[in-house]
């Protein structure tokens, strides 16, 4: 119910293109220029460091005790991370580019921008409260806390 996936699916896609600017292409670029979907130098050293910061920032984070890790109030994300949406933004663009390509791919690309959305619009009174799940599950009595 706090989770950067659960809130924030639009990320999925930061983790789909990282994988496709670092793995290796199969096709020969017939042009100097480069499209999204074939990795350049400058595309497979911004997917490696996005990870690479990324992990580091999980590594840490999980590891402080848990009284650390919210600040003394719950909020509605993992402010830990915020500062690494840039990164991301640029690395969902592969993926993105991918999904375009078929109606069911830009269907379930919308998707995750809606519910990415939502979650960042429902904390817009209060970043100090609790993220929208959290509520809808306790107010479904499914959690007690």
């Amino acid at each position: 119910h706090h989770g950067l996936f659960s809130l924030t699916p639009i990320w999925l896609l930061s983790v789909v293109g990282c994988y496709l600017w670092l793995a290796p292409s199969k096709k020969p670029s017939l042009t100097p220029y480069s499209s999204p979907l074939t990795p350049s130098p400058p595309h497979f050293l911004l997917a490696a460091t996005t990870l690479l910061i990324t992990a580091v920032i999980l590594t840490f984070y999980l590891t402080r005790p848990q009284l650390d890790r919210n600040y003394g109030g719950g909020t509605c994300c993992l402010r830990w991370l915020l500062w690494l949406t840039p990164f991301w933004l640029l690395t969902l663009l592969p993926a993105a580019d991918w999904l375009s390509k078929s109606r069911w791919g830009r269907a379930l690309a919308i998707a995750a921008l809606v519910i990415s959305v939502f979650s960042a619009a429902y904390a817009t009174d209060n970043p100090w409260s609790h993220p929208w799940i959290f509520d809808y599950w306790t107010s479904m009595g499914w959690i007690d806390y």
